[in-house]
């Protein structure tokens, strides 16, 4: 097993040594899975490992998954639309490739009240992200739900407004709390933020997988 999770804040392997090691085990014979949680053309960096298998001339498949976005809403018995108060469906990332917050976010649309808006991989960008959601007119006390390690044992479902999380949220990164797994929804079916993670997707990982020759070594992948 080779690990390449990537973990904000942290060392950790650089995209273009991850799509090398695709290349290189598939090229030595090895049947490769490369192994993600949720799905893995929802913010998995799908693209650049496709563009470095394509180049290389190496046949692969990919096997689609089921994005924390959905796994949530059903671990918290909500749906994701409905019939005239949310028609619409947006998944947008909480951070950069600087691991901030994106500056070109359209925040009148994330505040619209006729969509669910998933943001997922907020970390420590969320409180800024509720203070201009904020400022865009989305009320302080829509309701809210933490999802975090969505359908593994530990799964946390926690429910407040989209203020009171923001400042639980603001503690925990100032004193240091591991949030990095961490997502956030609101489920008001007049005004719908949702904020999750890629990671747990029912504790399973849908692979891309690189066919070659069989061979035990396989590198596998958290994120």
């Amino acid at each position: 097993l080779v690990g390449v999770g990537k973990r904000a804040g942290r060392t950790s392997p650089k995209q273009t040594h991850v799509s090398r090691l695709l290349v290189d085990y598939a090229a030595s014979g090895a049947r490769v899975v490369r192994l993600k949680s949720g799905d893995p053309g929802i913010f998995g960096r799908l693209e650049e490992e496709i563009t470095a298998l394509r180049a290389a001339a190496i046949d692969f498949e990919i096997i689609p998954g089921v994005t924390t976005a959905s796994a949530a809403a059903a671990a918290a018995m909500i749906p994701l639309t409905r019939r005239l108060t949310a028609r619409r469906l947006q998944f947008v990332t909480g951070h950069d490739i600087a691991g901030v917050l994106p500056q070109d976010l359209n925040m009148a649309a994330l505040a619209d009240p006729q969509a669910t808006t998933v943001v997922y991989m907020p970390k420590r960008t969320f409180p800024v992200l509720a203070e201009r959601l904020f400022a865009a007119g989305l009320p302080q006390n829509t309701p809210a739900m933490l999802a975090e390690n969505v359908s593994r044992p530990e799964q946390n479902l926690l429910r407040d407004s989209m203020q009171a999380l923001a400042k639980r949220l603001e503690r925990d990164v100032s004193s240091h709390v591991d949030w990095w797994n961490a997502g956030f929804a609101s489920f008001s079916y007049t005004r719908k933020i949702s904020i999750g993670t890629t990671m747990g997707a029912f504790g399973r990982a849908y692979p891309l997988r690189v066919r070659r020759l069989i061979n035990p070594r396989l590198p596998w992948s958290l994120t």
